[in-house]
């Protein structure tokens, strides 16, 4: 997902369309290939600082326009980092900027990792069957796990 201010919430998802457009990056994260080959090749222009909480500051201000952000982690910061009156000056475009997968990793020496990864695989697989992995989901985007209880308008979720 791309979080940008409302007002520059114009179609940006494709990388094409990106052209112009003033990007945050955070440094050291890696945007996917389609998006670092773009950088690679100068079709795109990012500005890059130490943090997502920076990003989401500059978009404030305006001098960026986007910021390439996983929604439920976006989400997570801003409710976590902002004010009321800022949070509601920024939204997400409801197309996949990129899409990733998160992955649990064990080093191959732990004398545990085997066990510790079966038993990953074994809770998540109880919690998909449950119903209860999507409902955990449900809870974030609602904010119960926020240490700010900020509802958004119907809009942003």
């Amino acid at each position: 997902s791309t979080q940008s201010r409302s007002s520059a919430a114009s179609d940006v998802y494709k990388r094409q369309d990106l052209k112009g457009i003033k990007i945050g990056g955070t440094l050291g994260y890696d945007y996917g290939e389609g998006f670092m080959t773009a950088l690679k090749e100068k079709r795109i222009t990012v500005e890059y600082v130490s943090t997502d909480e920076l990003n989401f500051k500059k978009l404030l201000h305006g001098r960026i326009q986007v910021f390439p952000n996983d929604k439920v982690v976006g989400y997570s910061q801003i409710k976590n980092n902002l004010s009321p009156d800022d949070i509601i000056q920024l939204t997400h475009h409801p197309k996949e900027f990129e899409i990733n997968t998160l992955n649990l990793i064990v080093s191959k020496k732990s004398k545990d990792g085997k066990f510790l990864l079966d038993k990953f695989n074994t809770g998540l697989k109880k919690l998909k069957s449950s119903g209860r992995y999507d409902q955990m989901f449900k809870d974030l985007d609602a904010g119960k796990y926020s240490k700010h209880k900020t509802k958004w308008k119907d809009s942003l979720n």
